[in-house]
């Protein structure tokens, strides 16, 4: 009897939080959608800038469900929305670990990948890895002359070793989020304040107007001459021309459909 009480009493917050799900998950296609083409993006940009987005998201709604699940009152009922502990416990993990891999690998390299110039695929994966392997070997080198440091000052001391990569990383995350929380708090409510006045916003466009139009003018003769490059290329048939034919083929066919 117990055991089927129990089940009833969390069903209605098991349903809740789906729901929520559900609307983070909505929110954030809509946020999507809104800065990308779905369409036209392909699936292994938008799977994990989707979870980027929807899993802190998630943390934001699993921390009031831990601390209900896990008060102790005489009536279930007044907890509020609560969850098993295993499931809790499965949901942070799933959270963390996705986190932590989209932090450190997936993101870095899909920003390297998309920055790369490379046609083929392989080369810019390649080009990726080797850019963040750069990177995580600085990271890797200053936290070993960290190393060395800690051990010539205090000893080999693996407590005072856990609780300085511990104090390393509470300052690494709290730097961010002081960080961006300062520029939101500022940047935000300072826009809302200038898209306030109709007028001076008409007064900002019209003084940016003759700079985005300079900008325009100097864009479409670089385009120009990228394009009379092309078309030289094209006519090329020996060197190294001859072994990228088929991207220039491509891009002067592009060329052309941009022309006309």
């Amino acid at each position: 009897m117990f055991h089927i009480v129990s089940a009833s009493s969390v069903a209605p917050s098991i349903v809740l939080t789906l729901l929520a799900l559900l609307t983070i998950s909505l929110v954030v296609l809509l946020i999507l959608r809104f800065y990308l083409p779905l369409r036209t993006t392909p699936a292994f940009y938008l799977v994990p800038i989707f979870f980027a987005l929807w899993l802190p998201a998630c943390m934001v709604l699993l921390v009031p469900v831990d601390l209900a699940s896990g008060a102790k009152t005489d009536d279930e009922a007044t907890r509020g929305v609560w969850l098993p502990a295993r499931v809790l416990l499965v949901s942070w993990r799933i959270t963390y670990w996705l986190t932590f891999a989209l932090t450190w690998f997936i993101l870095p390299i899909l920003g390297e990948y998309s920055d790369a110039g490379y046609r083929e695929p392989k080369d810019n994966v390649l080009y990726s890895l080797r850019a963040n392997a750069q990177y995580h070997a600085m990271v890797f080198g200053a936290g070993l002359v960290g190393l060395v440091y800690l051990v010539t000052s205090h000893g080999l001391n693996f407590a005072s070793l856990k609780t300085t990569i511990m104090a390393l990383a509470y300052f690494w995350g709290l730097i961010f989020a002081i960080y961006l929380m300062g520029h939101g708090l500022v940047s935000i409510p300072r826009r809302l304040f200038r898209f306030a006045s109709i007028s001076g916003r008409l007064r900002r466009l019209q003084n940016h107007a003759p700079k985005v139009h300079e900008r325009m003018e100097d864009s479409l003769l670089t385009l120009e001459d990228i394009e009379v490059q092309i078309s030289e290329l094209s006519r090329r048939k020996v060197g190294s021309a001859r072994d990228f034919q088929e991207w220039i083929d491509e891009l002067t066919v592009a060329a052309l459909a941009e022309a006309s």
